[in-house]
Order: C-alpha cells, then structure tokens, then sequence
C-alpha cells in the first residue's frame, strides 16, 4: 500500500524544511513526497530541489503561480499511490502520521488534528463507520474542521480517478471543502484513526488574508450549492457554517450589498434547504426575498 504526499508550495521558506522533514522522518517508508513549487519569488523551490537531489522518494514540480488548488492537481496527475494525503507547507506532521493501518474497505480516513500551541482543534475515538451509518455520520459531522478540510485525511486515489476529482481552481478560499463534498458522494466506509498527528500552524494574518469580494463570495456559493445538492444527505449545520463564514469575508458596509446577498441566487437556495426546519415568520421572509430578487437579478 502506497501513499503519496502533495504539498503545494508557495513562499513558505520559513517553515518549509520543518514540514519536508516531518514526512521524510516516517516510521512507515512506502510513500512518495510530490513537492509542487507553485511560482515561489523566495527559496522555496531551491530548498525542494535540495531534498529531491538527496532522497529519491521526494519528487518536484515547479509551475507558474497559479494557486493551492492547481498546485494539489498537478500533484494528483502525477501521484501513483494507493492513497493520496495532502499537507500545507507551513504545517508539519508527527512521525507516526503514516503509521496507522489503514483498513481494507475504507474509503476515506481521517486523523484527529491539533494546532502548533498543543490544543486538539477536533477529538473523534478510532472507529470504523460503514454503509447507512456512513452517511448518517457525515450528515451530523461534515460541518465540523476535520471533514470540511483536505488536509489530515486520506483519500483513495482510484476513487479519484473513477470520478475525476480534482480540485476547482477559480477559487482561493474554501476550495478543499468542494474537493471533498465531491468525494464524499462515494464514500461507503469511514475510518477514524486514533491519535493527532498533523500539527496546523495557522497563521496570525489568516482573516485579513481572505477578504473577497461580494461576487468572488456569491460565485463560491453558488458553486458550492451545486455540489451540496448531489449529496446522499442533508446537513443544515454544514449549509450554515458555509453561509455564515462566507459572510463574513464580505463587507458589508458597502451601499446595497446587504440587499444583493440577502436576495442572491446561492442565497435563497439555502433558505429554501430551511423552509422545512423554520417557522412562518422566516417563511414569509424566504418568499419576500424571492420576489425582491427578480427586480434586484434582473
């Protein structure tokens, strides 16, 4: 069983070297390392082509500057492995991270995570979740950072292939959550592996790094909407989590943007995944909106 690490690199030289040397420092040896040098301007990619000259398992690309979600498709075209993980490269790894056994009919595994400073960011006990229970499972945990993200968890590569997974490169904000809302669509079988071993170093300028503006916000969402809606169950949580943070990206100040989001097309697609759950009041709103939205659209 082989297991091929992506990490997109982008100016990370700070931190680069810690998280090559996470990988390379496994106990478990049967994995190859694709380090995918997306248009670094500082060392980044000469300190890759240092650690391919000196370890045959390490492989590098190096790209125009074309963002994460690019930089983890090139990795994907060119990964042979059994299983695919993908690490950010200003985060790191624990020696154990490719250790755990993976089971013969998972299709996805997923490590508990915890920041840089030692706190556990999710906490789920090792467990297997099959069939009917797979689906229920991800209906009451997808909204929660384990399952919206790409990192710390592992994806089978021929799952991938078979569906033409990949990541959608319009978008620089959110788009591990549409990578695996899409790939969750085939899982049948979940496996919780035990411990913590990926180490996120969230850094401190992550909010002011993320603003969009309010087309950039409504695109994603529309986009997100798209695939939300192939899903084999429902999650409110995760629709809410989605909205909310994507607001929040937004400013809002500006005149008439509080009116455009509240009658968006994205927008009124998520009230109307409420209808079911809300009472007349909000009902009323959800039609109001509706109909405001063909003179505020058209």
């Amino acid at each position: 069983m082989k297991i091929s690490v992506i990490i997109p690199v982008f100016n990370t030289e700070k931190y680069l070297s810690r998280c090559i040397d996470s990988i390379l420092n496994q106990g478990f040896d049967d994995f190859e390392l694709l380090l995918i040098d997306d248009g670094s301007t500082d060392g980044s990619g000469a300190i890759c082509d240092t650690y391919a000259a000196r370890d045959s398992r390490v492989q590098v690309f190096h790209k125009e500057n074309s963002g994460a979600s690019s930089a983890r498709n090139l990795g994907l075209d060119n990964a042979v492995g059994d299983w695919v993980t993908f690490v950010d490269s200003d985060d790191y790894v624990l020696d154990d991270f490719l250790s755990y056994s993976i089971e013969e009919d998972a299709d996805l595994c997923v490590q508990n995570w915890k920041y840089a400073n030692g706190e556990v960011k999710e906490w789920y006990e090792p467990r297997i979740v099959k069939n009917k229970d797979c689906q229920l499972f991800l209906k009451e945990n997808v909204h929660t950072d384990m399952f919206r993200t790409a990192w710390c968890s592992f994806f089978r590569r021929k799952i991938l292939i078979d569906n033409g997974i990949r990541f959608d490169s319009r978008f620089k904000l959110g788009e591990d959550t549409l990578f695996v809302v899409d790939y969750y669509r085939f899982v049948k079988s979940i496996q919780i592996m035990g411990g913590s071993c990926y180490i996120y170093n969230r850094q401190e300028n992550w909010d002011n790094k993320y603003s969009l503006s309010f087309c950039e916000a409504i695109g994603y969402l529309d986009a997100f909407m798209d695939r939300y809606d192939l899903l084999p169950f429902e999650s409110i949580k995760l629709l809410g989590f989605m909205f909310t943070f994507f607001k929040m990206r937004i400013d809002m100040g500006t005149p008439h943007v509080g009116l455009k989001w509240v009658v968006s097309k994205p927008v009124l697609r998520y009230k109307k995944k409420q209808l079911p759950y809300r009472g007349m009041k909000f009902r009323a709103k959800y039609y109001l909106s509706k109909l405001v939205s063909v003179f505020v659209n058209d």
